[in-house]
């Protein structure tokens, strides 16, 4: 046999032995498919949680409540309408407090003369009286003036008889002249004592006087 021959024999014997090799080479890295996936059986769903009820209350939506009416507007005064008094001046404890006991005393003193002279009428009269007179009176605001407004006498105070008498003595209070009154107030009350004994003025004094009437 010629060595040409043989030499190509072997070479294609050698290429032979390489397609072989690298055929099993192929096959070994293959990846191998993944085996067939088993149908799996299906599970059975937990029941969903029903929700709780509700109450009536809840699922009826509250009625709306009536509307509440409207505030009437206001009524403003009409001019047939009287205005509302005006609330009374707060009293000055510290106002003309010279107006006061001070001029209460004096004028209690002034007019001393024409109790002496009420006296002395009753005494010409024939009469010895004897007894003592509480007598009253009331000093009120008129206008730009101060002025007695009311004189008497106290029953439960006096033991003094004589109803003449007695209207002279109170009703010297008259003849005071008032210049003012303390404190800004629209009134006083005062009293005087009187006292005699067969016929005669035994004691004459300012005895007492209030913001007040005095208490029965």
């Amino acid at each position: 046999m010629p060595r040409t021959s043989i030499i190509l024999i072997g070479a294609g014997a050698a290429v032979l032995v390489a397609l072989v090799v690298l055929w099993q080479s192929t096959r070994s890295h293959a990846v191998p498919l993944p085996p067939a996936a088993q149908p799996v059986a299906p599970t059975e769903r937990a029941p969903e949680p029903v929700p709780a009820q509700r109450s009536q209350s809840a699922a009826r939506p509250a009625k709306p409540s009536a509307p509440s009416a409207a505030p009437a507007p206001a009524r403003s005064a009409t001019p047939s309408q009287a205005p509302a008094a005006e609330a009374p001046t707060a009293y000055d404890e510290e106002a003309n407090l010279h107006f006061g006991a001070d001029q209460i005393f004096a004028l209690t003193s002034e007019v001393e003369p024409l109790v002496r002279d009420c006296v002395s009428k009753a005494v010409i009269a024939g009469e010895k009286p004897s007894g003592t007179a509480w007598l009253t009176y009331s000093v009120v605001q008129n206008g730009n003036k101060f002025v007695v407004a009311e004189t008497g006498y106290d029953p439960a105070k006096t033991t003094l008889k004589g109803e003449s008498l007695l209207e002279c003595l109170h009703q010297t209070a008259k003849a005071m002249k008032y210049q003012g009154l303390p404190r800004n107030v629209p009134e006083i009350y005062v009293a005087r004592s009187v006292t005699l004994e067969n016929g005669k003025i035994t004691e004459y004094r300012q005895a007492w006087w209030s913001y007040g009437p005095p208490k029965q």
